[in-house]
Parts: structure tokens; C-alpha cells; sequence
């Protein structure tokens, strides 16, 4: 577990880096006469809470492991507990989405379109972890579950920076 301490940790930072420079971008691009400012706080609000749950989860899995647990466990109840903020957060965001349709652009619908076969995929490899179906890759299948939600957070982060930045361009 403590190799797989300073890999949780880079995620973590990664993720804080994405969200933090989004963060950067809408400000200083935030310029009159582009998209809805609804939407790019929509956008900026996914990214955000993506990034967030890269970050919350890559800790988990240290904070768990300095309690009496095998590190089998460590991964398991990670995981268990990944899958259900992972299926809370999707109900929210599609109800979020549905009610903001109208705001998305076409590159909002493909970065969207990009993102479900992650999403889909993080899920999976969570699902095989917390089954303890195959117990000797259980650090592989999360790190591959936090690996699709930086992914996501850079489909989100270049969605945001793309629309925030093509305004100043005007």
C-alpha cells in the first residue's frame, strides 16, 4: 500500500491542478457576447465536482489504510464507497444536464458523448474491485477507475477553456 500512497497522491494533485486552472480561466476569460453564462457555470461546476471526486478518492484509500484493515479491504471499501457517490453524482448530473439542454452546444454534446464510455468504464473496473473478483489487481482496476475521472476532468477542463477562451478571441 505505501507504493501506491505516493501514486494516490499525484492524482490528487493532478486533479486539484485541473479544477484550479479552470477556476483561473473563467475568470480571466470572462468576457461579454460568448456562450450562456449558464452554461459555462454548468461546465465549470462538472469539472469541479469530477476533479473533487478524483481528489476525495485518491485519499480514501490512505485515510482507510492506517486503520487495522488488509489492504484487499482497503480497495474494496474504497471502491464500494466510489461506486456510490459515482451513482449518486451521475442521477444528479443527468437530471442537471436534462433540465440545461437547451444551454449545450454541439462540443458540449461530444465532450459528453467522449466522457459516458469512461464513465461506463470507471464504473466497471470499480464494480470488479469491490466484488473481489480479481483480488490481485484490485490496486490496477482502481487506479484505472481514477484514471478514467482524470480524464474526464480534462474533457471537462478543455470544454471550459474552450468556451471561456474562444470568447476572448472575438
Amino acid at each position: 500500500m505505501e507504493s501506491a500512497s505516493a501514486d494516490l497522491q499525484v492524482f490528487a494533485e493532478v486533479a486539484v491542478a485541473f479544477a484550479g486552472f479552470s477556476a483561473l480561466v473563467s475568470v480571466i476569460g470572462r468576457r461579454p457576447g460568448g456562450d450562456d453564462p449558464r452554461a459555462d457555470s454548468l461546465r465549470l461546476r462538472i469539472l469541479v465536482e469530477t476533479a473533487l471526486i478524483v481528489v476525495v478518492f485518491s485519499l480514501l484509500p490512505i485515510a482507510l489504510a492506517k486503520f487495522p484493515l488488509s489492504e484487499l479491504a482497503v480497495w474494496r471499501i474504497s471502491s464500494s464507497v466510489f461506486i456510490l457517490t459515482g451513482a449518486i453524482g451521475s442521477v444528479i448530473n443527468a437530471r442537471r444536464l436534462r433540465g440545461q439542454s437547451s444551454l449545450m452546444t454541439l462540443a458540449d454534446r461530444i465532450t459528453l458523448w467522449l466522457a459516458w464510455p469512461l464513465d461506463i468504464g470507471q464504473f466497471s473496473f470499480l464494480i470488479v474491485v469491490a466484488s473481489g473478483f480479481w483480488p490481485d489487481q484490485s490496486s490496477a482496476f482502481y487506479f484505472a477507475a481514477l484514471y478514467a475521472n482524470l480524464v474526464m476532468s480534462a474533457l471537462m477542463f478543455m470544454r471550459v477553456a474552450g468556451s471561456v477562451l474562444s470568447q476572448t478571441e472575438e
